[in-house]
């Protein structure tokens, strides 16, 4: 009888101490999901009418920080932006995730949608940026807020 008292103390000690890291890892899983991305639109105020794409963890195993190349049906098309909700963005004019201008214009962030790219100017600090970014993304990374 005793024996059977401790085996069973001991499975549930066994459980209680596995329990809380698989409820952390498949919680932190389930938080995360979808909130990771980016739609991208080629009309304005995210027109699903127009041709749409939500490229994001769930679907395309988007990480953190992972370039994303724009096809042919976004690169130089897009008008508006959405951000998926938790995911803060950046969107570039050039390819490969970078900034090629030399005043360091070729960029911006985002973490809400923009419903229209012709309003937002490129981001930097040290430099007044001129124009807009409509039609002008040609890559993006999120990274997680």
């Amino acid at each position: 009888m005793q024996l059977i008292s401790v085996l069973t103390a001991l499975t549930g000690f066994q459980l209680a101490a596995a329990l809380p890291s698989a409820i952390k890892g498949t919680h932190g899983l389930v938080a995360r999901d979808g909130t990771l991305g980016s739609t991208l639109c080629v009309g304005i105020n995210l027109d699903r009418g127009t041709y749409c794409e939500t490229i994001d963890n769930v679907h395309d195993h988007l990480t953190p920080g992972y370039c994303v190349k724009l096809d042919d049906r976004l690169w130089d098309q897009v008008s508006s932006i959405a951000p998926v909700a938790g995911s803060w963005c950046t969107y570039f004019t050039a390819e490969g995730c970078v900034d090629t201008t030399p005043n360091g214009c070729g960029k911006f962030d985002a973490n809400s949608p923009i419903n229209d790219l012709t309003t937002v100017s490129p981001t930097n600090a040290n430099a007044k940026c001129e124009g807009n970014m409509d039609k002008k993304i040609r890559s993006f990374l999120c990274n997680y807020i």
